[in-house]
């Protein structure tokens, strides 16, 4: 990320962890986006950080690694684990992704919802490491439509 981070922070990757990150990234955020805009960049972190308890980690132990920055009006978000790899192609899959949420869906219905929550989602593996870089700029951003 180019800037100074407005966040950086490493929590347990654990659900019990997960109201008190957003907790952090509102206050981080407080200045560029208001509580309305702050909602959908919400659900999709929950969605994202959910996804990579249960799919990385699923019964081991971990951290996340946070870093949330701020570009002018735009928040820029990088999630990192050390966790069991992402698959292969999960880009092209997100990407090829439709908008419609299904809410019946067993599978990709939360890959669904991070992608209505961000302007960009880039999901890849760098040193060992999964990382989801997202972008949000509040009005700019998305309308989610279930």
């Amino acid at each position: 990320m180019s800037n100074e981070p407005a966040l950086h922070v490493t929590v347990p990757a654990s659900l019990d962890q997960v109201s008190w990150l957003t907790r952090l990234l509102r206050a981080a955020t407080s200045n560029i986006l208001r509580d309305d805009e702050f909602i959908l960049f919400e659900i999709g972190v929950v969605e994202i950080v959910n996804n990579i308890i249960e799919h990385a980690f699923d019964t081991r132990t971990g951290t996340l690694d946070v870093t949330c920055a701020l570009e002018g009006a735009r928040v820029r978000l990088l999630i990192s684990d050390a966790g069991q790899a992402m698959p292969d192609g999960i880009q092209s899959i997100f990407d090829a992704l439709d908008d419609e949420v299904d809410e019946d869906a067993v599978s990709g219905r939360g890959l669904r919802i991070i992608k209505k929550c961000f302007e960009h989602v880039a999901f890849y593996r760098q040193d060992g490491l999964n990382k989801v870089m997202v972008t949000y700029s509040g009005s700019g951003a998305p309308v989610m439509a279930m």
